[in-house]
């Protein structure tokens, strides 16, 4: 009979254990889920800057393609 308990007490451990595991790793799936959301933002606002800027390259360029042929 002292085994048996002893034997429920220790997979009672155990399910505590994994238990402990489990919210762990929710915590850390949950916070890699935040730092990801963070990152999408951050990509799309450096994305908007990029386009952004390749706008205003490509007006300058138009701009100076005009000028040169105005001056031949």
């Amino acid at each position: 009979m002292h085994f048996v308990t002893l034997v429920k007490e220790q997979l009672h451990l155990m399910e505590l254990t994994m238990l402990l595991r489990f919210d762990s790793l929710a915590e850390s799936v949950t916070s890699l889920s935040n730092s990801l959301e963070e990152l999408r933002i951050e990509l799309k606002s450096f994305q908007g800057e990029v386009l952004a800027k390749f706008d205003q390259d490509t007006e300058g360029l138009h701009r100076l393609i005009i000028s040169s042929s105005d001056e031949e």
